[in-house]
């Protein structure tokens, strides 16, 4: 999955939208196959895949609304589906997708997201913030845990604010992109970038029995 930006070019296409491509070899250029845009129009230019051995593969998709939709095959999304994280628990009223789900310890599945309030981009609000939920891991249509708070907001360094001397593109924005398992369980290895300037780096740890019990996690 990528984001396609329409220049002017492209006839009946959105400005941006979500397109998807695949390959035998990702590390070999001359392997992709361009599919063209998987057809949700737009605002649909952040995805997360969940790759499942058995049962539907799962889409969450889109950006001031996450959605959430469900196909057989990984080349063919016969619906855009429907709203599936709409807000975070703290208020910011726009999320869009991160990272895809990865799964914990107790077979559930942690899923990074992003989040900004309406006030964004203005210097001072608070700007873009990584969140997350637990999805069940036999219903991953399921959120059985959500974010209390902010994994980290841009305020904590200058260089996610855009401050001298980080030249920034968008001011204030910590926006979390990939991410992979780490040799310690419950341990995931995050990237994310600041001000559109600049990529950080955090190990974040998930205690499993504090969301089990609480809703919850550090």
């Amino acid at each position: 999955m990528y984001t396609c930006y329409n220049s002017g070019k492209a006839v009946n296409q959105s400005a941006v939208t979500l397109c998807l491509a695949t390959s035998p070899n990702p590390a070999s250029p001359d392997s992709w196959t361009r599919h063209g845009p998987v057809g949700f129009g737009q605002d649909s230019k952040s995805a997360a895949l969940l790759i499942r051995e058995v049962g539907p593969h799962f889409l969450y998709w889109g950006a001031g609304t996450i959605h959430m939709t469900s196909s057989s095959s990984l080349t063919h999304w016969p619906s855009p589906g429907s709203p599936f994280i709409t807000k975070t628990l703290w208020g910011n009223p726009n999320v869009e997708s991160g990272p895809p789900p990865m799964k914990l310890s107790t077979g559930d599945y942690v899923f990074f997201h992003n989040s900004w309030n309406a006030e964004w981009p203005k210097q001072e609000s608070p700007g873009y913030q990584p969140a997350w939920v637990v999805l069940n891991g036999s219903d991953p249509t399921q959120i059985i845990a959500r974010a209390p708070g902010p994994l980290w907001s841009p305020s904590r360094a200058k260089w996610m604010e855009g401050k001298a001397p980080f030249a920034c593109n968008m001011p204030t924005v910590a926006f979390l992109e990939a991410a992979h398992p780490t040799e310690q369980p419950d341990h995931f290895r995050v990237y994310f970038g600041g001000s559109d300037a600049v990529v950080g780096s955090a190990v974040v740890s998930v205690t499993t029995t504090d969301y089990a019990c609480n809703g919850s996690m550090p």
